[in-house]
């Protein structure tokens, strides 16, 4: 997962980490330990499937 790409994604469509975990149904905290802390190092498909439609982006660009 290429978190800088997300960043960028997610600045150019306005999305603060609280509204991308709003769209993608994914929780602030598993957000916040994929993109800020980088402590999750390989989240599962389905959640990178999420944030990349929340993000209008297809995964492969995501990761």
């Amino acid at each position: 997962m290429n978190v800088e790409k997300i960043k960028q994604k997610m600045k150019i469509k306005g999305f603060s980490l609280y509204k991308l975990s709003l769209e993608s149904e994914i929780s602030y905290s598993t957000l916040h330990d994929l993109i800020i802390t980088k402590k999750a190092k390989n989240p599962r498909i389905d959640t990178l499937v999420k944030i990349a439609e929340s993000l209008e982006e297809k995964v492969e660009n995501l990761i």
